[in-house]
């Protein structure tokens, strides 16, 4: 009859209602049946401890491990991973604040907690399937204040030159002289060391 559509109109058209009612949205899938924070965090921590490039320490495993049994994920494990956002991130704050924890170790449970979430990529790209933009004013998160980092005298550090012997001394010396950081120091390789140019690079 007059006015009837087309087959590629109604086909147009209904792809036209199906992207008004976000059916097909990739965005409202994931948030609807997307993984879990609780599963992306189980499959990060496998991630983290087999994989080939910079896996991470057994003792920086367990402190992971430990935190996220005991604080995340009774906070926001069944969250799923596409709502997590400011909001989740201000809920975590002030839930980590209540068990008297201080303000260093509650950006650094939260810090975990992005690192889970931005661990989830597209299997083909490698991009984030998540990106988020943290609002730490928003969220309150607390401030680091007094933060004191020991460090030794010159005369202190002489003393303990003085009294090392073999590679120690020479490990000591660099350290005092460079200002490096001991792990700086320890992967060091002979071609970092350009004796002519009297310069040391660090990677």
């Amino acid at each position: 009859g007059p006015g009837r559509l087309s087959n590629a109109q109604r086909n147009r058209r209904a792809e036209e209602i199906l992207r008004q009612q976000g059916v097909n949205s990739v965005e409202k899938f994931q948030e609807q049946h997307g993984e879990s924070f609780r599963t992306r965090a189980a499959a990060f921590l496998d991630e983290a401890r087999n994989r080939k490039r910079n896996p991470v320490k057994r003792a920086t495993f367990a402190t992971w491990e430990s935190c996220l049994e005991k604080y995340l994920n009774p906070t926001i494990g069944d969250e799923p991973l596409a709502n997590i956002n400011n909001g989740t991130l201000k809920k975590l704050v002030a839930r980590l604040d209540s068990f008297g924890l201080s303000a260093k170790t509650i950006i650094n449970y939260t810090g975990l907690m992005k690192l889970v979430v931005s661990s989830a990529v597209d299997a083909n790209t490698g991009e984030p399937l998540y990106p988020r933009k943290w609002n730490h004013t928003f969220a309150d998160m607390p401030i680091v204040h007094n933060q004191k980092q020991p460090t030794f005298s010159e005369e202190a550090m002489s003393s303990i030159a003085e009294k090392s012997r073999g590679p120690y001394q020479v490990l000591f010396i660099l350290l005092a002289a460079t200002g490096m950081r001991i792990g700086e120091a320890l992967g060091l390789d002979i071609q970092n060391v350009n004796l002519e140019g009297r310069t040391i690079k660090v990677t």
